[in-house]
């Protein structure tokens, strides 16, 4: 009774580097921060130099789709596709599984003592 489970570390460049920004708000970060930034510099002065900068950091979120803000988070507003069961990063990758030839009662009755699950839980911590 054991089944095998794989967690994976993930690397830059992985889905949690890349977008966590839907679409509509890619396009309204885009069109925002260029008005911020555009009235920032018409300024002319040290505020409107900040404004310039916030202008710009909502147009390279809008750009590229990824949000710090978001990621520091844990968050996403992107769409996932209809494979996606969780959020990118907070799940457990099955790479082989196990049928168990006994009676759902008996299997019921060894899930339901938690003293068993680091028996075929090897990645559990704690309850």
């Amino acid at each position: 009774m054991r089944a095998e489970i794989a967690t994976h570390r993930l690397q830059p460049g992985s889905a949690r580097d890349k977008e966590n920004v839907d679409e509509i708000e890619q396009w309204i970060s885009l069109f925002g921060g260029g008005v911020l930034a555009f009235y920032g510099l018409s300024r002319n002065d040290l505020p409107g130099v900040g404004l310039a900068i916030a202008g710009g950091g909502l147009i390279h979120r809008g750009l590229t789709g990824h949000c710090a803000v978001y990621r520091a988070l844990h968050l996403s507003t992107k769409a996932h596709g209809r494979a996606a069961a969780v959020g990118a990063g907070r799940g457990v990758k099955v790479v082989r599984a196990t049928t168990i030839q006994k009676p759902a009662e008996q299997l019921y009755a060894i899930w339901r003592d938690f003293d068993n699950l680091p028996r075929f839980m090897q990645h559990l911590v704690s309850i």
